[in-house]
């Protein structure tokens, strides 16, 4: 005599609930999910930032003290005209790997932009302006621009002329700024800010918003309004990175027409 054994499967109720549970999972770890990326990110970003600020101090240590001289438009600049004694042509015997200069929560925001400047962050465009991966030395490149992510302060001047530190902002209010822009090694310390993301605005011109939660390019005079930052990155002399939440962000310096934030 042979016995037959029974094998009960799942009811669409107990299936529905199954599929109802996991649903209800996802939705709890999926924000807490995003939000570990997002501070990686940021951790990555950090590291970026202390890896370029490494990099400035040991050209530093081989010239004397002094930064790498850096005289363009604007600091995240670092090669115009395709000239060959920019800070581009100086820094890259330093560079162990030129993915140190693109941070990872900007490039989100370049594939998102429709904005052609964010887009530069990551191609090359051989008339324009151009981004650091795309300008490794095996791909024997001879990039006529070339914009970064970052802002690099150390011993920058605007064409030859010095930032502005006392000044007056577009809503009419006195700056008195006490912190410069380090000249060498010297004069870097814990205090002093020499690597960080572009936030500023000019009235008449583009107002430029490349921090971490930035809007790329805006018409605005008013950093409330125009600004969509979370927060913005600083390097500083000594190596430390802190960040600066967009409450805490304010008028910095000027750069004529320009006002920086951080």
């Amino acid at each position: 005599m042979s016995t037959q054994t029974s094998h009960k499967g799942f009811t669409l109720i107990e299936l529905l609930v199954v599929i109802s549970i996991i649903a209800l999972l996802l939705a709890i770890l999926m924000p807490a999910l995003g939000k570990v990326k997002t501070l990686a990110k940021r951790i990555y970003c950090a590291n970026n930032i202390k890896g370029q600020a490494l990099y400035l101090k040991m050209y530093a240590s081989d010239n004397a003290s002094k930064f790498p001289p850096h005289a363009d438009h604007s600091p995240e600049y670092v090669r115009s005209m395709g000239n060959h004694n920019s800070m581009y042509d100086l820094m890259l015997p330093y560079f162990e790997d030129l993915d140190v200069m693109l941070c990872p929560v900007q490039r989100d925001l370049a594939r998102k932009s429709t904005q052609g400047y964010m887009m530069d962050l990551e191609w090359f465009v051989t008339t324009s302006y151009g981004g650091w991966d795309s300008v490794k030395p095996e791909i024997n490149q001879d990039p006529y621009n070339i914009l970064s992510g970052y802002m690099w302060l150390a011993n920058f001047t605007h064409l030859g002329n010095e930032p502005q530190y006392n000044f007056t902002d577009t809503n009419g209010k006195v700056i008195n700024n006490s912190v410069r822009w380090p000249k060498n090694d010297g004069q870097a310390t814990s205090r002093t800010p020499i690597v960080a993301h572009r936030i500023s605005n000019a009235p008449g011109q583009h107002f430029w918003d490349l921090s971490h939660g930035g809007n790329a390019l805006q018409m605005s005079t008013e950093f409330e309004v125009f600004s969509s930052s979370t927060d913005n990155p600083l390097g500083y002399g000594d190596g430390s990175v802190t960040y600066h939440k967009r409450s805490e962000m304010q008028a910095r310096a000027k750069i004529s027409p320009g006002i920086y934030y951080y």
